[in-house]
This record gives C-alpha cells, sequence and structure tokens, in this order.
C-alpha cells in the first residue's frame, strides 16, 4: 500500500522502497537529488503518508544512495 500511495502521490522517482520496520521506511536510490528531495519535504512526505493509511504509524524514511 505504501508504496503504491509513494508513487501515486508522492512523485518522487528515483527511489525504491525496500522495506518497513517499527516506524520507518527504508528506501534506496541511485540519485542524490532524490535523496536530498526526500529529505527537503521529509515532514510533508510522512504526513500524507499517514494520513492515506489512517494513522500515524510513520514516523521517519532513510534513504540509502546506493
Amino acid at each position: 500500500t505504501v508504496r503504491k500511495i509513494w508513487e501515486k502521490e508522492i512523485g518522487i522517482s528515483n527511489i525504491e522502497i525496500g522495506g518497513y520496520k517499527s516506524g520507518t521506511i527504508f528506501a534506496q536510490t541511485n540519485s542524490s537529488a532524490a535523496s536530498w528531495e526526500r529529505t527537503a519535504r521529509k515532514k510533508e512526505i510522512i504526513k500524507k503518508l499517514n494520513q492515506y493509511i489512517g494513522s500515524s504509524e510513520i514516523k521517519n524514511i532513510k534513504v540509502k544512495i546506493k
């Protein structure tokens, strides 16, 4: 569900969601620009994802550059 919402609504390309654990979404990218955009929009992205899933379960997003 989170992957579909991410792709459709968040609109940050080049970031691939790899997993979720204890309130944190783990993702990877080849692009430092995509990683920076995620950092700049982190609060907005978390808020939007939590609205879609109907809870405040997501607390953090960590992106690793491949």
